[in-house]
């Protein structure tokens, strides 16, 4: 009997130890041996912030891009470490649904993209950082035990925050059924903000012949533009200031304006700019099914700009509607795809305003062409959060598009002023020629050399020989030369 059952009760140990085995190769959880919690996460700070760095330390300043300090429109960087601790057995298990949460930041940051690592089910950043804080949940799918990765991962710095605000980085990490509670820390940043708004005046561009009150004439557009320097806080609305185009010509009259990229609606005509982006992303109008309205040329939103002739040739201007906490800024010309806006000039507002000029302001005697002189006053922004005026000092920054702000070149101005000087030209009918000339800030146009391309130099330009097309001179951009257009 005995002989009998022996055969049996092997039987039944060595199934117990199959299903054992089985068990133990299959279960997401690790068996004897197994540590059923992950270890903390190794929060690694790569950078804070961006070049080009300030000199000194302060409100909207950063020294360099490891200092514990980044600007506001800046990155600070991270590497999270991970380690799937071994299971203890033979054979390497997978751990189903490695998950890190971070812990909520606070208001005025923002996980600035999901990694490329974050791919599993219920990967997303959660809240804008505006209205609600911004979470990163990170699903990297199945890891075999005894493996370790990193993940890059950026915080970004909005202009909504407020001076000094301090963050950290945590989280954990968990997978199924495999729960950890413990957490792991970043070293402190803090946020540095004040109010740095520029306004930017572009040299003018030719549109085309128009007729008004039955004398001819010719369109000008002059680009416009706002945008925050490094560190900058978001500035509040409305925005405005006045454009002063007396200097321009005694008979030169306001048309309209419009955001770049639109039908400026008082002269028909579809207005842009050289060295900006489009108004809008997405605009309306001949730009609509364009590829190069994209991200990288266009901004999120320059709202409505609202342009009212006032006394004499003044024109009261005013921005409302504008996203003044954008979630992306362009990097590019439009006009030029590839060519790159100023680095550290971060575009929220792209207008473009007309004037006419009549034909007889052309004449012989000018060699027709004639220097005009567009003001820009009155402009005063502050900040939105601390209600700071512009630059801590507006009477240091009258709006002007200078990379490096400097004391010295602050002494020509009065208030907030801002001047602008160009060359105009008058097209001849039938010509497809244009040159643009422009110079770098401060140049006089006694020290510019020429163009050893076309031969063309200072004083052939202002001669008959190329008149043709609608060149340009002017203070604040750089030398550029078209032609066959």
């Amino acid at each position: 009997m005995n002989h009998r059952r022996q055969p049996l009760a092997r039987t039944i140990a060595a199934v117990a130890c199959l299903n054992l085995g089985l068990a133990g190769l299959f279960s997401p959880v690790a068996q004897a041996g197994v540590n059923e919690t992950f270890p903390k996460v190794v929060i690694t700070k790569t950078e804070d912030g961006q070049a080009p760095f300030d000199a000194t330390a302060g409100p909207g300043n950063d020294i360099s891009a490891k200092n514990n300090e980044v600007r506001a429109g800046q990155l600070t960087k991270y590497e999270l470490g991970f380690n799937n601790p071994d299971s203890g057995g033979a054979v390497p298990e997978n751990r189903n649904n490695v998950t890190f949460t971070a812990d909520a930041l606070p208001l005025g940051l923002v996980w600035d993209k999901l990694p490329g690592s974050c791919s599993g089910l219920g990967s997303d950043i959660i809240g804008d950082g505006v209205s609600a804080p911004s979470v990163l949940v990170c699903n990297m799918g199945t890891w075999l035990t005894g493996s370790s990765w990193l993940v890059t991962a950026n915080v970004r710095a909005l202009p909504i925050a407020i001076d000094n605000t301090a963050f950290t980085v945590s989280g954990k990490i968990t997978a199924q059924n495999v729960p950890n509670v413990g957490t792991s820390t970043s070293p402190e940043v803090r946020v540095r903000t004040q109010p740095r708004i520029d306004l930017v005046k572009n040299a003018p561009i030719f549109f085309g012949s128009k007729n008004v009150g039955g004398v001819d004439g010719f369109v000008y557009g002059y680009g416009m533009g706002v945008k925050y320097r490094p560190g900058s806080e978001v500035v509040k609305l409305p925005l405005t200031w006045t454009d002063d185009y007396a200097p321009v010509h005694p008979s030169a009259k306001f048309l309209g304006c419009a955001i770049a990229g639109a039908n400026e609606p008082v002269s028909g005509l579809n207005v842009w700019a050289v060295s900006q982006p489009l108004g809008k992303l997405g605009v309306a109008g001949a730009w609509a099914t364009d590829a190069r309205n994209n991200k990288d040329r266009a901004v999120q939103d320059s709202g409505t700009i609202t342009c009212t002739q006032g006394v004499g040739q003044n024109v009261s201007v005013s921005v409302t509607g504008m996203n003044t906490n954008p979630d992306f800024y362009p990097k590019e010309d439009f006009v030029s795809p590839g060519t790159a806006l100023t680095p550290g000039d971060n575009w929220i507002g792209s207008y473009v305003m007309t004037i006419w000029v009549p034909a007889s302001a052309f004449t012989a005697a000018n060699s027709y062409n004639f220097i005009a002189e567009n003001h820009l006053n009155d402009f005063a922004p502050v900040g939105g959060v601390s209600g700071n005026a512009n630059y801590g000092d507006v009477t240091l920054e009258p709006g002007r598009n200078k990379t490096n702000e400097d004391l010295a070149s602050q002494t020509a101005f009065t208030g907030t002023q801002n001047w602008w000087k160009s060359v105009m030209y008058r097209p001849e009918p039938g010509s497809f020629d244009k040159y643009d000339y422009t110079f770098a800030d401060g140049i006089s146009a006694a020290t510019f050399v020429g163009d050893t391309t076309t031969g063309i130099t200072w004083s052939t330009l202002v001669g008959s020989s190329y008149r043709s097309g609608d060149g340009v001179l002017a203070i604040g951009n750089k030398y550029t030369a078209l032609n066959e257009l």
